[in-house]
């Protein structure tokens, strides 16, 4: 049975080869033995031997801002939007995607409160009369009402009408919207509309997203469904998708204006 000292020997014989396979750039991959680990010893230093961690902001410009300052530190760095979520994500070492990934900031779009405000009922399959009375009086000024011909409604009057809404009111509004309606008289036509008026549409200009600054005007469309003795309200955005693509270009812009890296659509994994 082999003494301590030889085994002593053998040990640091296989450590001393070890550390110079470690060191080398030309190995990749290497077979430990058994009873044998490598140890980081990275914890005991001042300071780590590269750069990592994850920074997180729901304000675009806090994202730019921190970028520009660290990316001189960096070669290779790379930014990617994904306009489908509304995410920017800095990969500092990212170096073509041979780096490995680890030093990253992102953003994940944070909506104003007014957007916020809109979108939350939009995102309902059925809202209340209550619920958009709240959102109109609480946004008087910038939630602006139309009619189905596009006229801009008052915000009293707006209020009145959904206030007001009932079963009966609610089909004969319906009635004004039919196929039909190209066949009535003039007469018979603006005497339906004064009957009949509602809120079709909300309106907003906002920058929909914090940290950016151009403001889009957002429509919101307000629809009626009559069933029997009862009616439900749906309100639904119109084009949500354009109005990200857009915000993700416009932040693309920024990005290139304000950083020296290469900015992409779409998301990366660095796997």
């Amino acid at each position: 049975m082999e003494n301590i000292d030889t085994l002593i020997n053998r040990s640091e014989a296989i450590t001393e080869q070890l550390n110079k396979i470690v060191q080398s750039d030309d190995v990749h991959v290497i077979a430990m033995p058994d009873g044998f680990s490598l140890e980081n010893l990275e914890r005991f230093e001042a300071q780590r031997y590269h750069p990592r961690g994850a920074y997180k902001t729901r304000d675009y410009r806090d994202l730019l801002a921190y970028a520009k300052a660290r990316e001189a530190d960096f070669t290779g760095s790379a930014l990617f939007i994904d306009p489908e979520d509304m995410i920017a994500r800095v990969i500092f070492d990212y170096d073509g995607g041979r780096g490995h990934g680890n030093n990253t900031a992102r953003y994940d779009a944070k909506t104003t409160p007014l957007y916020c405000a809109l979108r939350r009922i939009c995102h309902k399959d059925l809202t209340s009369q209550k619920e958009l009375v709240q959102l109109l009086e609480d946004w008087a000024g910038d939630i602006i009402a139309h009619d189905k011909d596009g006229a801009e409604i008052p915000l009293n009057t707006a209020v009145s009408l959904l206030s007001s809404l009932t079963v009966e009111k609610a089909k004969r509004i319906k009635q004004t919207q039919g196929d039909w309606e190209h066949e009535r008289t003039v007469a018979e036509q603006a005497a339906l509309k004064a009957e009949g008026q509602m809120v079709a549409e909300l309106r907003i200009t906002d920058e929909l997203y914090t940290g950016t600054a151009e403001k889009i005007t957002v429509r919101a469309r307000l629809s009626l469904v009559v069933a029997d003795d009862k009616f439900a309200l749906n309100l639904r955005l119109i084009g949500e998708d354009k109005n990200n693509r857009a915000k993700a270009q416009e932040m693309r812009t920024m990005a290139e204006k304000a950083l020296q890296m290469p900015v992409y659509n779409g998301q990366y994994d660095s796997k």
